[in-house]
């Protein structure tokens, strides 16, 4: 398997076409999401150790998206922003 690598450049303005491909994957149903071509989420290794303290169904959950790490800290940064106020 080769290995691609891409550069993100922030700057540029998604095309007309990328917007309408992102809206209709919005509004996609997660039962129609084929989830077969990511690996399954690891919580015996070293690096997701973070990740061994949530349920496993928790766990199921959030690796459903790809971005699950940053989905954990927005909604911690957000219970954590409700204690605050």
């Amino acid at each position: 398997m080769s290995i691609v690598k891409m550069t993100l450049n922030k700057n540029q303005p998604l095309s007309n076409e990328q917007k309408k491909r992102l809206e209709k994957l919005a509004k996609m149903p997660d039962e129609l999401i084929d989830y077969s071509d990511i690996p399954e989420l690891d919580i015996s290794s070293k690096s997701n150790q973070a990740l061994s303290v949530f349920d496993p169904d928790v766990l199921i959950w959030l690796s459903k998206n790809s971005a699950y790490k940053q989905q954990i800290n927005d909604v911690l940064r957000a219970v954590m922003r409700l204690q605050h106020s």
